[in-house]
């Protein structure tokens, strides 16, 4: 049985999502060319959101994501480094495939009907079109998983949209400008995590209220660069 599929006894944690709103219109992505560790296809240029999306303020915890899967990745990385995850640190070792079952599930918990889902069932789509993908491990989840952006349930944000979200507007190369001493008051990272996770929420928030954007843990995107 997949990961949150099919019926359970176990009681269901109740916990809120607190969004915060990008209304349609042009983002500049990109890097400025003086900008300090600048790569060549960092080129500066437009993105156009053509509807405003919502996004999480942080990231998806243990919390929030045990209900979905019964604690069996939070029981697993908790025996294989014999560590206590709290239920505040940022659920981590989490496949693609089970984010994308995760925002259906999400979907479905907040009472959205099927056809509201960003992300179709497995089972209503074209096999050939969409074959399976051959590792075993996904289970029958389609390989090329398509992404209906029109619709209104949970999904994950495209490459362009995450560091849209992640800049904020701003034209600097951190989301609070461009003093990298400043970075520890805002993220985690090598020198200041001693190498693991913390809690979300900690540091400081981007200047459009979301925290952890440069630092903690890397997030899924619906697609990649190339």
């Amino acid at each position: 049985m997949p990961p949150g599929g099919g019926t359970t006894n176990e009681a269901v944690t109740k916990f809120h999502i607190t969004f915060v709103i990008f209304p349609a219109g042009e983002y500049l992505i990109g890097s400025a060319p003086d900008e300090g560790g600048r790569n060549a296809n960092e080129k500066r240029h437009a993105v156009k959101l053509t509807r405003p999306i919502a996004v999480s303020d942080r990231e998806i915890t243990w919390e929030q994501y045990n209900s979905f899967d019964h604690r069996d990745h939070h029981d697993r990385w908790e025996k294989q480094f014999v560590r206590t995850l709290t239920p505040e640190e940022p659920a981590f070792g989490v496949s693609w495939y089970e984010a994308v079952s995760y925002c259906r599930w999400l979907s479905e918990r907040a009472g959205m009907a099927e056809d509201d889902q960003a992300y179709p069932a497995p089972a209503s789509l074209d096999h050939e079109r969409f074959p399976a993908d051959p590792d075993p491990q996904p289970g029958d989840t389609p390989r090329n998983w398509p992404l209906n952006p029109g619709k209104p349930g949970f999904r994950l944000p495209t490459e362009a949209e995450w560091e849209m979200i992640c800049r904020g507007g701003t034209n600097t190369a951190y989301s609070f400008g461009n003093d990298a001493q400043l970075l520890g008051h805002y993220g985690w990272f090598q020198e200041n995590s001693e190498k693991w996770s913390h809690a979300v929420g900690l540091l400081r928030p981007s200047p459009r209220g979301l925290f952890d954007v440069h630092g903690n843990l890397n997030e899924w995107c619906h697609d990649w660069y190339s």
